[in-house]
């Protein structure tokens, strides 16, 4: 479940059910196991975000030059 957290600190950390955490910035949304998120969201810090993770945008790759070798 992705969650946005909007609360007062700068970043916090979100422990996770395998004992690792996970920081989260202000205004940084997360994807986080549905147990974990629901028990975020309740709080007014976090808020649940709707639909898909987004994914990162690809770099766009550089065109050919219609120029031959010598550049001319």
């Amino acid at each position: 479940m992705k969650v946005e957290y909007r609360g007062p600190h700068k970043s916090v950390e979100v422990p996770l059910a395998d004992g690792g955490n996970v920081i989260v910035r202000r205004g940084e949304s997360v994807d986080l196991p549905e147990g974990i998120a629901l028990g975020l969201v309740v709080q007014s810090s976090w808020k649940a975000i709707k639909g898909k993770a987004e994914e990162p945008a690809e770099e766009p790759t550089p065109k050919a030059s219609k120029a031959g070798k010598d550049g001319k």
